[in-house]
C-alpha cells in the first residue's frame, strides 16, 4: 500500500477507509452518476483499490455506501423543512443524540451506527418533511466532495464517534407508535399521527351527537392547534365529511378510532363492484408489484422492453390491451446505450414517454414515481435495487419487498421486477424464482419464462385474474418483437409429428419402433400419431392385437396389397393420393430466440433440418391453451 504521507488520496478519504467505510468514486462536482456501474458490490475500504480509482478518475467526488457492510445509517436533514421536522421531534421529547455530522449544501447528514438486524434501503419524506434516510444500497457524498452548487462537504465534529440510532427513530421508521414519550391531548401531533388524531376526535364528537358542521369546525381548529405541520384544510374537511357520511348515526364511529376501521360484511356486499384496474389486461394489476423470472439470457429484458413500448404507445401487448402512460425503466446492469439500441430496433423513435434510469436513479423510488407519475416502473433486475443478505430468508425477503409494494399502492403504478430463476428445473412455477418463496407470495403476478431447444415459453401464476398456461413465445431477432404462439403441448406435438413423418419416409413402423426412433414423451407421440392419422398424412394398419400390432406409414399413396392383406379398406376412405393444395396453409418459418444480446438470433432456413413437411400450431382464433373438440390445431407447412 502507498504510505499515507505520499498517498494521492485526500486525507478525509483515507480516514473514512480506516473506519471500514466502503467508498466509491462519483463524477467530479456531481452527486451522480457513480463511476462504477455496480458500485454496491465494488465499493471498498482498501486504500490500494481507492488509489487505483483516484488515478482512473482524478478529481472525482467520493461517496460512502451506506448500510450494514459499512456499518452506517444516515439521516439527511434537508433545508428549512428538515430543520422544522427535527424541532417538532424535540418538542415531543424526541431528541437526536450527539453524533458525527457532515455539512451539506442545504443542511446536514447525521451519521449513526447501523442497527443490528435492521433491513432497510432508502426513504424520502417518510419520517417528515425534509427528512431522508440512507441505508443499504443508498449512498451519500463525503468530505472533501463538492456539491453541484459548488458547496464543499465538510465534517463539523471530526472527533465525535457514531451514536446508536435512538429506538424512537427506529419505531418511526417502521411506523410503530414510539414509546419514550406518551402523547398527551395537548401535545403536538406529527406526521403519521395527524389523520388518526382527527378521525378519533370526529368519532368522539359524533358519538356525543355533534352535527356535521360542528365536527368540521372542531377538526379545523384541532388541526391548526395540534398538528405539526397542519394538514391541508381541504383534507381536514374531507375527513369530517367522510366520518359523517359513513357513520350518520354515530353508532359505529368508535370503529374508526386510532386508524382501525371496521366495516360490516353486509355493507361491503352492498357496495358497487369496482372492476380491477389492469396495466396489462388480465395479467398485471395497476398499483401492484409483479415478478418475471427466468434463467439468464432467456429474454425477460426483451419482454419488459416490449411491454414498456406498448404501454407508452397505448398498443396491445401479446394480444392483451394495456393502460397507456409514462414508463420508467431502471436498467441496473446494462449500459444505457445497449438499452437504447434495443428500443431502436423495436421501432421506438424517441417520442414515447419512456425514461431510462441507471444505478444513480434508484436513490429514491418513491420520489421518482411521485415526480414522474409513470404507470409502469421496470426494475431490471430486482436484486440490484433491493439488496437482501439471505435470499432464503422469508422474513428478510418479504420485508425488503414491502417498500416496493407500499410505493405501488401509494402511486397506482405497476412495478415489474426482473429476477433470475433457479438452475434446477422446478415442476411448480411458484418455486421458479431464486430465493425464498416470499418472492412469489408477495407479488400479485409471477410470470415465468423457460427456454426449450428451439423456442421459449411463458406462463403465469396470478393472485388476480386467470393463470396463463405454458405458452410458446416467439421472438423476431431483427425487430426484437415478441408474439404468442400456441400452447407448449401443441408445439411439442407438432415437433414430434415432424420427426414421425421423417421416420416414415421409406418404411412403416410400429408404435414401439416409433418410440425407439424418436425422443419425447410417450403421450405426446401418441397424440401426434392421432393428429397425423386424422389428417390422412399417415396411414395405420393392423388390429393392434398381439401378433398384429399397429403399423404406420406415409399416407400419401395407398398400397393395395397392404389393404388386401389386412382387410382394412375403410382406413383409406376419403384419403386421396395427393392432398388438395388449396386446403393447405402456408406460414412463415419460425425464428428462435437464442438469448444473446447484441448478436443476431435469426435462424437460417438453410441450416435447418431438410424435412419436406413440418407441422406447427394453427391460428384457429380460439383462446390460448384451448382446443375445439374434434378439431386439430396442426396445419401443414412447406419449407
Amino acid at each position: 500500500m502507498t504510505p499515507a504521507a505520499v498517498s494521492i488520496l485526500p486525507p478525509e478519504v483515507i480516514a473514512a477507509a480506516g473506519r471500514g467505510w466502503r467508498l466509491f468514486p462519483v463524477k467530479a462536482g456531481q452527486k451522480a452518476p457513480p463511476l462504477l456501474p455496480d458500485w454496491p458490490v465494488k465499493a471498498s475500504c482498501d486504500t490500494d483499490c481507492l488509489e487505483e480509482w483516484e488515478r482512473e478518475f482524478p478529481g472525482a467526488n467520493w461517496a460512502l455506501a451506506c448500510g450494514p457492510d459499512s456499518g452506517v445509517y444516515v439521516l439527511d436533514i434537508d433545508g428549512p423543512d428538515g430543520k422544522a421536522s427535527v424541532e417538532a421531534w424535540a418538542r415531543r421529547g424526541w431528541n437526536l443524540p450527539e453524533t458525527r455530522i457532515h455539512k451539506t449544501s442545504r443542511g446536514q447528514h447525521q451519521l449513526f451506527k447501523w442497527p443490528s438486524g435492521f433491513v432497510f434501503t432508502i426513504s424520502a419524506g417518510k419520517l417528515g418533511a425534509g427528512l431522508d434516510e440512507r441505508g443499504d444500497r443508498g449512498y451519500i457524498l463525503i468530505p472533501p466532495s463538492f456539491h453541484p452548487s459548488g458547496h464543499r462537504y465538510t465534517c463539523e465534529n471530526e472527533a465525535v464517534p457514531l451514536a446508536d440510532v435512538p429506538q424512537w427513530l427506529i419505531d418511526l421508521h417502521h411506523q410503530r407508535p414510539a414509546q419514550p414519550v406518551a402523547q398527551a391531548s395537548g401535545e403536538a401531533v406529527g406526521k403519521g399521527g395527524r389523520t388518526n388524531r382527527l378521525v378519533s376526535l370526529a368519532g368522539t364528537l359524533l358519538r356525543r351527537g355533534a352535527d356535521p358542521a360542528t365536527i368540521e369546525a372542531a377538526l379545523i381548529a384541532e388541526n391548526l392547534a395540534r398538528c405539526s405541520p397542519p394538514l391541508p384544510e381541504a383534507k381536514v374537511r374531507g375527513i369530517a365529511a367522510d366520518i359523517a357520511k359513513r357513520y350518520p348515526s354515530g353508532e359505529s364511529a368508535a370503529q374508526a378510532v386510532n386508524g382501525l376501521k371496521l366495516v360490516a360484511l353486509g355493507e361491503l356486499l352492498s357496495r358497487p363492484i369496482i372492476p380491477v384496474d389492469y396495466l396489462l389486461a388480465g395479467r398485471l394489476v395497476a398499483g401492484s408489484v409483479s415478478i418475471i423470472a427466468s434463467k439468464p439470457k432467456c429474454g425477460k429484458s426483451t419482454f419488459a422492453r416490449n411491454l414498456s413500448l406498448a404501454v407508452a404507445r397505448g398498443e396491445s401487448f401479446l394480444g392483451w390491451p394495456v393502460k397507456q402512460g409514462a414508463v420508467l425503466y431502471l436498467a441496473l446492469e446494462e449500459r444505457a446505450e445497449d438499452v437504447a439500441a434495443d428500443f431502436r430496433a423495436m421501432g421506438a423513435d424517441g417520442s414515447e414517454d419512456i425514461q431510462i434510469g441507471d444505478s444513480a436513479a434508484v436513490m429514491d423510488v418513491l420520489s421518482i414515481l411521485q415526480d414522474k407519475k409513470p404507470v409502469l416502473l421496470v426494475v431490471d433486475p430486482l436484486f440490484r435495487l433491493v439488496r437482501i443478505q439471505d435470499g432464503n430468508s422469508y422474513a428478510e425477503t418479504y420485508a425488503a419487498l414491502g417498500p416496493l409494494i407500499d410505493v405501488a399502492r401509494q402511486t397506482g403504478a405497476h412495478i415489474l421486477c426482473l429476477h433470475h430463476s433457479s438452475k434446477a428445473a422446478k415442476a411448480e412455477s411458484i418455486d421458479a424464482p431464486i430465493g425464498s418463496t416470499a418472492l412469489a407470495g408477495a407479488v400479485t403476478s409471477l410470470m415465468v419464462m423457460r427456454r426449450c431447444e428451439s423456442y421459449r415459453t411463458i406462463c403465469s401464476v396470478q393472485r388476480i385474474g386467470p393463470d396463463l398456461l405454458e405458452t410458446v413465445l416467439h421472438f423476431d431477432a431483427a425487430t426484437k418483437r415478441l408474439s404468442l404462439g400456441g400452447s407448449r403441448e401443441c408445439v411439442e406435438v407438432a415437433n414430434v409429428g415432424v420427426a414421425i413423418l421423417a421416420a416414415l419416409v421409406d418404411k412403416s413402423l410400429s408404435e414401439p419402433e416409433i418410440d425407439d426412433a424418436i425422443e419425447g414423451k410417450t403421450t405426446i407421440k401418441r397424440k401426434a400419431l392421432r393428429e397425423l392419422t386424422g389428417q390422412g398424412k399417415i396411414a395405420r394398419s393392423g388390429s393392434g392385437k398381439r401378433g398384429d400390432p399397429y403399423k404406420y406409414q406415409k399416407g400419401c399413396s395407398p398400397v393395395p396389397a397392404l389393404i388386401e392383406k389386412n382387410g382394412n379398406k375403410k382406413l383409406f376412405e376419403g384419403v386421396s393420393e395427393e392432398p388438395n393444395r388449396e386446403e393447405k396453409k402456408v406460414v412463415p418459418s419460425i425464428r428462435n430466440y437464442n438469448g444473446n444480446k447484441g448478436t443476431s438470433n435469426s435462424n437460417d432456413p438453410e441450416a435447418g433440418t431438410n424435412i419436406e413437411e413440418m407441422l406447427v400450431p394453427a391460428k384457429t382464433g380460439l383462446p390460448l391453451n384451448s382446443e375445439k373438440p374434434g378439431t386439430s390445431n396442426l396445419v401443414e407447412v412447406r419449407v
